[in-house]
């Protein structure tokens, strides 16, 4: 799978602006630092979900947000910004009280924070429990990172989800999408169905080499059980990129069934 920041040694944070949501004081600390030794000119902060999406939606009301660019097709790394007085990318912790990181995502991808519907959400995550997985998949996140966060996987996704644009979904789709409550961390993490003896086809991969197009073989299981990624999956670049974040999570396997097309 290709590394989208390969052609982007010279990139630089410079005159960026992200937006970090945590409820311990420490990791937002430090992410805010991170970025601001990476040349970022401006990082704001909440302390939970609910806080969060009062400030994004007063963003609106104030005046500071200029009418956004179309919500599809790609933009340049520090136009929503610079252009449109949001963010160009925002990093919230998933598990907090009383409103977590997916319904600060969910607030954004349906229009009614005052962001484009398109910024880059990065989730940062202690553990992989399959309700958190399963919503953000489907709220389009565009990465996971594992707390605790290191600088290099920062800098990596950061990268990444800049140059990489989401296919948005209508408004009314992400409306529907339930949002789990504080989730206590899971002991398993994710792994997948064992093919049955009759499916042709299927052959065990590494993540890494799983090529675009590839059928998942089996359905991709949480640690209740519920299914996270459906049996019959055509595997994107996107959704290849958001399960290499997860392996590194535990109980995540590195390699995958799939069916190769």
């Amino acid at each position: 799978m290709a590394d989208p920041t390969q052609d982007q040694e010279e990139f630089t944070f410079d005159d960026l602006r992200f937006y970090v949501v945590d409820d311990h004081a420490f990791s937002r600390h430090l992410v805010q630092e991170a970025l601001r030794g990476l040349g970022a000119r401006e990082i704001d902060s909440a302390s939970n979900g609910s806080e969060a999406i009062t400030q994004l939606q007063s963003m609106s009301l104030t005046g500071r947000r200029a009418e956004h660019p179309a919500d599809s097709g790609p933009i340049e790394p520090g136009e929503l910004s610079r252009l449109h007085g949001g963010y160009d990318c925002i990093i919230t912790d998933f598990n907090m009280k009383p409103l977590n990181g997916l319904h600060v995502l969910k607030w954004i991808r349906t229009g009614r924070a005052g962001v484009a519907r398109s910024t880059p959400v990065i989730i940062l995550t202690g553990h992989a429990d399959d309700y958190l997985v399963s919503a953000a998949l489907e709220l389009d996140t565009h990465a996971f990172i594992l707390k605790p966060v290191s600088h290099g996987e920062l800098v990596s996704k950061v990268k990444r989800v800049l140059h990489t644009p989401i296919n948005l979904q209508a408004n009314e789709q992400y409306g529907t999408i339930d949002i789990p409550g504080h989730i206590e961390p899971s002991l398993r993490g994710i792994g997948q169905d064992l093919p049955s003896n009759v499916l042709a086809g299927a052959t065990r991969i590494s993540i890494d080499k799983i090529s675009p197009g590839c059928i998942l073989a089996t359905n991709l299981r949480g640690s209740s059980g519920a299914v996270i990624v459906e049996e019959g999956t055509r595997l994107t670049n996107s959704l290849l990129e958001k399960l290499t974040d997860l392996r590194t999570m535990e109980g995540i396997a590195n390699a995958l069934w799939v069916i190769q097309r």
